[in-house]
């Protein structure tokens, strides 16, 4: 891998395929083609939601996304945690950026009025 592997970003298909084959090998049902398309984006964040409070769908070459891609269980550092698989390609509906509960948000009636425009 030479590059970073992310979102709106123009990405090697090469890098992207050696995620999507690790991936792969971690339970995650993807396609393997090179593309990073929404599902690979999906199952990257889906991934970093086990470490990261904020997933952000992007691995860089020497971070803490790839050490953890890259982790064997059994041989693993004690700050990094056991990930289960992703058995179901439908677990995964995040079609990006955070996900918020209306029914227990307060909206102002300035920030309704603008919600209305959208």
């Amino acid at each position: 891998m030479v590059g970073s592997v992310r979102l709106h970003s123009v990405n090697d298909s090469k890098d992207v395929r050696v995620i999507q084959e690790i991936l792969v090998k971690k339970g995650y049902k993807i396609r393997v083609d090179g593309i990073c398309g929404p599902n690979t984006i999906k199952a990257i964040r889906k991934f970093q939601q086990h470490f990261m409070h904020s997933p952000d769908a992007k691995v860089d070459v020497s971070g803490k996304n790839i050490r953890h891609l890259l982790s064997v269980p059994g041989k693993r550092n004690q700050a990094e945690p056991v990930l289960p698989p992703l058995n179901n390609a439908n677990q995964i509906d995040d079609t990006g950026g955070l996900k918020y509960n209306s029914a227990v948000m307060n909206f102002s009636a300035k920030g309704i009025a603008l919600l209305k425009d959208y």
